[in-house]
């Protein structure tokens, strides 16, 4: 037999089955003792059946499908009530003491509040409502909330259905309120740590509150100390009782009242006990609306809080507490956005390869390059599909080398990260105390070592580029098409014996380009006096000429210069083509041979090249030349094809700049100043060379592993030849030498596309932050990375009018064109733009797939809205200061960086 009403003496299991969250909750909390204002519970069968009865469920789900929600308030208004089952209601408010009384009819969906989804502020609530015809009304709204164009938009986005949803009602009675507030019992903000509770309140009705209109105080409460950090907010106005009609009328506060605490001492304390027993109770932190009337504490409200990560990792038996330092503020250039697994491992690999090369060169003893295999082979990590480096284990390495440890400039770049750190985190670095000692026979055997390759540095680079040169022509010349499966992973394991394992001089110039580098800045800091010392410096590098990295761009400008000069036909039709289908057109117009010849030339030496060259997924310019045909193009238009005047410009830079110095120095300053010059750009230049051929080794790697992936989709192994590129490298040679425990690389490879597909989607990482124990669950966990960010506090304050602070709620850096509105209707049609504006409440989150990022003059952190924020991951910043509709105008190109709470107004860039 259906139930349609429950009270307090009804069975958990039935709330928990039949009445929604809402409802489930207080049950739940009388139970546990909790002062819980006296309701009733109307179970889904109620809707259930007003929608049969009615005959509503075709024409409701023709309304969802068509986006019609204005309409369906109507609907469900306009529709009949179950007279028995309004005499029942009516019965149970009777018995249960309520009939007469001022009460809250609360929409209680039975998929709200549970530990996935919150559902916060998106189904209606009617607050005071006595009259029996407006409990009435009350319910069917609340009913109809359930379809709601911001609940369905929540919906879709947690791809939940939209059909048939199920709604219980909670009728409790009203807590005419002094004060009000919501209360987490764990900081949903600073997530790395449980152990404080955060209330919010104010005066009167929360609901101003909870809907992000007024301002509130802030308590932050240490749930062993019980001590407070307050933030007081000024607030002027409150909620009450309306005086001539169902509902809450805003009314001003006493103005003694406005900047005082809205609770006191004792209260704070007594919620924050209640909060921490329920917490304790259910086994989940919680969001907790309360209430106090003539100084007694009512919970209105519980739900899990959904946005946190889970309970054992704040167990350091379970997840361990040993922080990892994370940075990519040098490798991000390297590998920007999200690299696939198989670059990912295989640049590790090298890594650990090179890295221990480098150690044994600097007289690291054997046993202790043993002894630190794991620093080795974990000297990079991925979060969310982003290479960072591991920067404890590189400086733990770094420790291992003749006078690093003890070494000025080293302390120096060590202290540079410490400054970044709190105090607990200092004992990062106490490996610092117990590095290596080496006798100074040892340092000097490393600086001799050194002398004696910078003497011969230049015959060194000539025959390791002659060498790689050799092998990369033997390679490049064969045809992978013609190989086999084994005999390309043989032909990638002897191009890692030969190449990588024999990477020495470019490690040793990079040695020499760092001292001499270094040393050049110096002197020119200390000797030479004057503005833009560092634009001198890069002056002083210039036009030095037998760098292989400029030939590419050098060859498109001789034949930019070609075909200016050529044919006008010809030069008319190259232009008048789009670049995206020039290739095509070269290859089918007998007028354009001459480019096509010259452009197969061009990409049969230079066609490796690309954007991200040391990401193997990238396309080169051998998938797509339009980029080539792009510049070329543009070289012919603007006339910048003249290589001699290119190179006559760098030297009179060159010219200009010695000049400079000749005028600031002389005697044997110039000449140590010249020596030390020399061998910059001379190492500078190598360094080039070298990474060049680090690039066509690149380029021959991506050739291999392409054709590696053919032949594992001839052999069935994979679907297409480019998921390749989700597997690892060793995944991929244990393939084909019995190794590996499964060979399953379609499931595995089709789940790994999925999850990278997301981390596409996500904001990148912070540049440096420290995850605690077991990396899994933070890297899972964007909020935990985004609160471990190391730099976002470190602000420099700035005069500057274009950029305005404000407090981070949801983390995320975007930038696009700015959408200033006054109200929701001004918002109607947005599309991609950061929507920027005074106050917010839940009937704008329909609004919020739309949008790149949230900006809120007003607002809480623990509002509905900045929770459905946080929960969406939508980067949001509130409490703006001053006033944004002055600053910030629709059309304005913006940087939102909601991680650090900025945003910056370029007014130079429109939309």
């Amino acid at each position: 037999m259906k139930k349609y009403i429950l009270v307090k003496k009804d069975s958990l299991t039935d709330f928990q089955q039949l009445t929604g969250g809402k409802c489930f909750n207080s049950e739940k909390m009388v139970l546990l003792g909790i002062n819980v204002p006296e309701f009733i519970a109307l179970t889904f069968h109620c809707m259930e059946d007003f929608i049969i009865e009615n005959q509503l469920t075709d024409p409701l789900n023709k309304l969802v499908n068509e986006k019609k929600f204005d309409q369906i308030n109507k609907l469900f208004t306009e529709a009949r009530f179950n007279i028995a089952t309004e005499d029942n209601i009516f019965e149970s408010l009777r018995d249960e003491g309520l009939l007469g009384s001022n009460l809250a009819v609360r929409s209680s969906g039975l998929d709200e509040d549970g530990t996935l989804h919150s559902f916060a502020g998106l189904f209606s609530s009617y607050l005071y409502q006595e009259k029996r015809e407006d409990i009435v009304l009350s319910i069917k709204l609340c009913w109809a909330s359930a379809y709601s164009e911001r609940a369905i938009a929540y919906r879709i986005k947690n791809e939940m259905p939209i059909h048939g949803i199920k709604m219980g009602i909670l009728i409790q009675r009203m807590i005419n309120s002094d004060t009000a507030g919501v209360m987490f019992t764990q900081n949903p903000i600073q997530v790395t740590s449980n152990k404080t509770v955060v209330i919010e309140g104010l005066y009167g009705q929360g609901e101003g509150l909870v809907s992000g209109e007024f301002d509130a105080d802030n308590f932050i409460i240490n749930k062993e100390t019980f001590g407070i950090i307050e933030k007081l907010a000024n607030k002027p106005l409150l909620y009450k009782k309306c005086a001539t009609a169902p509902g809450i009328e805003k009314i001003s506060v006493e103005t003694g009242l406005q900047d005082k605490s809205s609770v006191e001492i004792n209260n704070l304390i007594l919620l924050t006990k209640i909060g921490i027993d329920l917490e304790i109770k259910t086994s989940l932190p919680l969001d907790i609306e309360w209430a106090i009337e003539n100084n007694k504490i009512y919970i209105l409200q519980m739900r899990p809080i959904t946005t946190l990560p889970p309970a054992a990792y704040y167990n350091p038996e379970i997840n361990g507490r040993e922080p990892i330092l994370w940075d990519n503020s040098n490798i991000v250039e390297s590998f920007n956005g999200v690299t696939t697994p198989l670059t990912f491992s295989g640049t590790r690999k090298g890594y650990a390869i090179v890295y221990r090369q480098t150690c044994r060169f600097l007289g690291v003893p054997e046993k202790l390059i043993q002894d630190h295999d794991y620093e080795f082979n974990h000297m990079l990590g991925m979060i969310q599909g982003r290479v960072y480096y591991n920067l404890i284990n590189w400086y733990k390495l770094l420790c291992l080398v003749p006078g690093n440890a003890t070494n000025q400039g080293f302390m120096e770049t060590m202290m540079g990260v410490k400054e970044e750190l709190h105090d607990k985190h200092k004992s990062l670095f106490d490996f610092v105390k117990t590095a290596p000692k080496y006798t100074f026979f040892q340092k000097i055997n490393v600086a001799t070592k050194l002398f004696i390759n910078f003497r011969r540095i230049n015959k060194t680079v000539d025959e390791f580029l002659q060498n790689f040169e050799n092998i990369y022509q033997e390679k490049r010349s064969l045809d992978f098409k013609k190989q086999s499966l084994p005999q390309l992973v043989n032909i990638y394991s002897e191009l890692e014996t030969k190449i990588t394992h024999n990477w020495m001089p470019p490690i040793i110039n990079d040695i020499l380009v760092m001292i001499f580098f270094g040393i050049c800045k110096k002197l020119t800091e200390k000797w030479i006096l004057g503005d833009n010392i560092q634009g001198l410096q890069n002056d002083l590098l210039c036009g030095e000429g037998g760098l292989e990295s400029t030939m590419p761009t050098k060859f498109l400008m001789g034949l930019a210069d070609k075909i200016d000069h050529g044919d006008p036909a010809v030069r008319e039709l190259f232009l008048a083509t789009h670049a995206n289908s020039l290739w095509n057109e070269c290859h089918k117009n007998s007028k354009l041979k001459m480019i096509f010849e010259e452009m197969n030339i061009f990409l049969d030496k230079y066609g490796f090249r690309c954007s991200n060259e040391q990401k193997l997924e990238e396309n080169d310019l051998t998938d797509d030349p339009s980029f080539a045909l792009s510049n070329l193009q543009s070289y012919i238009k603007m006339k910048t094809y003249s290589i001699k005047d290119m190179e006559e410009k760098e030297k009179k830079i060159r010219s200009d700049a010695e000049t400079k110095v000749k005028t600031h120095l002389g005697g044997i300053k110039l000449i140590i100043y010249f020596w030390v010059l020399k061998h910059t750009r001379n190492a500078v230049k190598n360094r080039e060379n070298l990474r060049f051929a680090r690039t066509k080794s690149f380029g021959l790697y991506r050739r291999l592993f392409r054709e590696i992936g053919v032949k594992f989709r001839e052999l069935d192994l994979i679907e297409n030849e480019k998921d390749i590129f989700y597997l690892y490298i060793d995944e991929i040679l244990d393939s084909t030498r019995g190794c590996l425990p499964s060979l399953e690389f379609k499931n595995l490879i089709d789940a790994r596309k999925k999850e990278f597909e997301k981390y596409r989607q996500l904001n990148d990482p912070p540049e440096r932050f420290i995850t605690y124990g077991s990396t899994a669950v933070s890297f899972k966990n964007s909020i935990l990375i985004n609160n471990s960010d190391l730099l976002k506090d470190k602000v420099r304050i700035s005069d500057d009018p274009n950029l305005i602070y404000g407090t981070s709620c949801s983390p995320g850096v975007v930038e696009g064109i700015a959408r200033v509105v006054k109200d929701i209707h001004e918002a109607q049609g947005i599309e991609g733009e950061i929507l920027v504006t005074y106050r917010t409440d839940p009937g704008w989150v329909p609004l919020y797939p739309s949008c790149k990022g949230l900006i809120i003059e007003r607002g809480s952190l623990l509002s509905h809205s900045a929770v459905v924020a946080r929960e969406l991951g939508l980067p949001t910043i509130v409490g703006v200061h001053g006033d944004i509709f002055k600053k910030i105008k629709t059309g304005d190109f913006i940087i939102l960086d909601a991680t650090r709470g900025e945003i910056r107004i370029n007014v130079k860039e429109k939309a």
